[in-house]
């Protein structure tokens, strides 16, 4: 009874075909909307795991590029055709970052990501400083001194600071000693 048990139990905990399962998701996957990188850690992982009957790397190489989306990565990879999996992975990011900095995208992951600083509006800031002035030609509030269109002041209408002594009276510390 025991012995029966011994040959049984391992067929039935055992996952039936798991490096047959493997061996086929690895010659089915496709990077469909997945990221270039996702893709290759699947396709990595996928290779890692067939340890039992290895698989030729030639299978491999073709097997990853077939994979791929239509686009400049894949026909790189075509043009140059590398030897193993890991030299095909390294020509494919290559080729991504090329692509990407040829149309101007300097993120290479994701391009939803809002964490990253914005250039700040430095128009608001300088308005609402201008706003608040008071510009001493016309006593008015808003604009440049120089496009103002009230006259200059003359010495005879500058404003005094006491009744009985002009601004030009006035000692240069302000002190009164």
């Amino acid at each position: 009874m025991a012995m029966a048990l011994r040959r049984v139990l391992p067929k039935k905990v055992k996952p039936p075909q798991n490096e047959f399962r493997i061996r086929a998701e690895f010659l089915s996957v496709k990077q469909g909307n997945m990221d270039l990188h996702d893709y290759i850690q699947k396709a990595r992982y996928l290779a890692s795991c067939l340890v039992g009957a290895p698989m030729d790397m030639a299978t491999q190489v073709t097997t990853f590029m077939t994979g791929l989306r239509d686009g400049p990565v894949k026909t790189q990879l075509f043009r140059e055709y590398p030897d193993t999996l890991e030299e095909a992975f390294s020509c494919a990011l290559r080729e991504d970052f090329n692509a990407r900095q040829a149309r101007g995208g300097t993120r290479a992951r994701s391009t939803n990501d809002s964490s990253d600083p914005e250039p700040m509006d430095l128009s608001v800031a300088q308005a609402s400083q201008r706003e608040g002035r008071t510009y001493h030609r016309c006593q008015k509030i808003g604009h440049l001194a120089r496009d103002c269109r009230a006259p200059a002041p003359s010495s005879a209408r500058r404003r005094t600071f006491d009744s009985s002594r002009s601004v030009r009276d006035r000692p240069k510390n302000a002190d009164d000693q």
